[in-house]
């Protein structure tokens, strides 16, 4: 399998004891499913499609139980931990991708707001009335977290932590940035494949 985003891939033949080994596309590593683009479409179909699933079990399940929080477990344990699942990997995704990911989470509380109150509230007053967070912001902070983590050598990669460009600022500047974000070009940073 090779990793490229240009439009014209190389390929060469590989061959062990003889025989030819088949080129895949695709390969599923950890239960993430990585494309030869790394744009994880495939992954993102895979999470959707499976989650919209458990989304309306979990809601069939819950519709008799009397505990808002005895749903809200039941869709963290069985749908959001899905949606959530090493987005450290893929969450360089884009805004109509997010949306779609927000959405299983809207759709969810919205059925629930209105089997429990006989109307559907906004997205924004459900996350309030039942305590959750956006997603796109769990992912960010799972971000950070993961940063975190690298750079304080809790995570052991020397790779990674090559790629994180730290700024040491002058002793008198008064607007820290702590790190330095390469220019990209078209989505794909240069040298990058």
């Amino acid at each position: 399998m090779s990793f490229t985003r240009r439009s014209n891939t190389l390929f060469h033949n590989y061959s062990m004891s003889g025989s030819v080994i088949s080129r895949k596309f695709v390969h599923r590593d950890l239960g993430v499913i990585m494309d030869s683009k790394l744009n994880f479409k495939f992954q993102l179909q895979k999470m959707l499609s499976s989650t919209k699933k458990t989304s309306g079990l979990v809601y069939w399940i819950s519709k008799k139980f009397l505990k808002r929080s005895t749903k809200m477990v039941l869709f963290s344990a069985l749908v959001r931990s899905k949606l959530e699942y090493c987005s450290e990997v893929w969450n360089g995704i884009c805004d109509t991708d997010k949306s779609k990911i927000e959405q299983i989470q809207n759709n969810f509380l919205r059925r629930v707001s209105y089997y429990e109150c006989g109307r559907s509230s906004s997205y924004n007053v459900s996350l309030e009335m039942y305590h959750l967070t956006n997603l796109s912001v769990r992912r960010t902070y799972k971000d950070i977290v993961f940063l975190f983590k690298l750079i304080n050598n809790i995570i052991d990669c020397m790779y990674l932590v090559s790629k994180v460009y730290v700024n040491v600022p002058r002793l008198n500047s008064r607007h820290i940035r702590h790190f330095r974000i390469p220019q990209a070009e078209n989505f794909t940073l240069v040298g990058t494949y």
